[in-house]
């Protein structure tokens, strides 16, 4: 597999000459974007890039490469690996100038997924809606991938945060959609979270109502039907939280919405 870095195509084992004192290494201060590349192309790369220019425009990182040449050399790299899956664009504070790093993976998530659901966990740790990063996909994600992996020890799938005021906010790599009586209810951006790709797809293209809200752990457990969202994972349907199992109706609201988004409907 080869990755692109700074101008150069380079094969996975190769070494950079990345400075250990860029602000990337030292603070975490970059963002990050992860496309999902289906039939050999990437998918809403257009919506990528323009959440990935507000997001350097507000961390007043200066990237030299226009979209139109980002896109040719996603182009030119998937071309090289020649397979679908994930694809990350990684834009990482370097002084006054920045680093520049596309790579792929395969994606992890199979047929099987979308039948049995996925089970989830609460973490006991709160989101900050106050803190000056919510809303930036920022490569500081330290606590998300930890969360994500004790949740993967205890036999789940996922981990949900709330916040300070034990509100809803999002799962450790998604957004989150409540169904109740035939409306979609999501967590609203006030309550500290990331504005996913998916999760706008959905509340532009859903042919039910979309309710953006404070929701509270009650009315999370009295939920009809949950899905996740993400660029990879699409429409996830959720089958269990903390025991609860919400797949009375075989995910029928979940499996519309992602008929929706891949135009099967």
């Amino acid at each position: 597999m080869k990755y692109f870095y700074n101008g150069k195509f380079l094969n996975e084992n190769e070494l950079t000459n990345t400075s250990p004192l860029s602000d990337g290494i030292m603070y975490g201060y970059g963002l990050f974007e992860t496309v999902k590349v289906k039939s050999l192309r990437p998918v809403y790369i257009d919506k990528h890039l323009k959440r990935l220019r507000e997001g350097l425009a507000k961390l007043e990182i200066n990237l030299i490469y226009s979209d139109k040449k980002i896109v040719e050399i996603i182009d030119e790299l998937i071309k090289i690996n020649r397979f679908d899956g994930a694809l990350k664009i990684i834009v990482i504070k370097n002084k006054n100038m920045c680093d520049f790093i596309l790579m792929m993976r395969k994606s992890n998530y199979y047929y099987k997924d979308y039948q049995r659901g996925f089970n989830l966990k609460i973490s006991d740790v709160k989101r900050n809606s106050t803190s000056k990063i919510v809303g930036l996909k920022t490569i500081n994600y330290l606590e998300n991938i930890l969360e994500f992996k004790n949740a993967k020890t205890d036999g789940f799938d996922e981990v949900l945060f709330f916040n300070e005021k034990d509100m809803l906010c999002e799962g450790a790599i998604s957004n989150i959609f409540i169904v109740k009586n035939k409306k979609l209810y999501t967590p609203s951006l006030e309550n500290g979270l990331l504005s996913g790709i998916m999760r706008m797809k959905v509340i532009e293209e859903s042919t039910l109502e979309v309710i953006e809200t404070d929701i509270d752990r009650f009315f999370l457990e009295n939920a009809d039907e949950i899905f996740l969202t993400n660029s990879l994972m699409e429409v996830m349907p959720v089958k269990t939280i903390k025991g609860i199992d919400y797949n009375c109706r075989k995910f029928e609201i979940s499996n519309y919405i992602r008929n929706i988004i891949n135009g099967d409907d």
